[in-house]
């Protein structure tokens, strides 16, 4: 990661001493340095995610910002993302269906409440 953010400012400094922009060249290289320094965080910040994730999945099911990174590792091709979502889907079905009906009403019960002993 540090060294291909330090071949992409060598590249800047170099432009910016002789007083000049960056060639066609030039900036294709920087932005190639730029996304594979940040490819590099990315790959070095995936095993915490799994960790994470996995974690999640033993309290309980995913929700919210665990299911969508869960999806989105899954789209980039990481296998475990795919499993963990396989599992997810597993126990999101395995759960009893609702029961869809109203909820108890009130209205138009009376209770008689007993009048104080005087």
């Amino acid at each position: 990661m540090k060294e291909y953010q330090k071949r992409e400012q060598e590249i800047r400094d170099r432009a910016f001493a002789e007083c000049r922009s960056l060639t066609q060249d030039e900036q294709t290289r920087c932005v190639a340095y730029s996304r594979a320094s940040l490819a590099s965080i990315i790959d070095s910040l995936v095993p915490k995610m799994f960790r994470e994730l996995r974690k999640q999945m033993k309290r309980g099911k995913l929700r919210g910002n665990y299911l969508a990174l869960a999806k989105l590792l899954a789209n980039k091709g990481y296998r475990e993302a795919e499993t963990i979502l396989d599992l997810h889907c597993q126990r999101k079905n395995d759960l009893p269906e609702r029961v869809s009906g109203h909820a108890k009403s009130f209205r138009g019960v009376t209770f008689k409440v007993a009048t104080p002993l005087k």
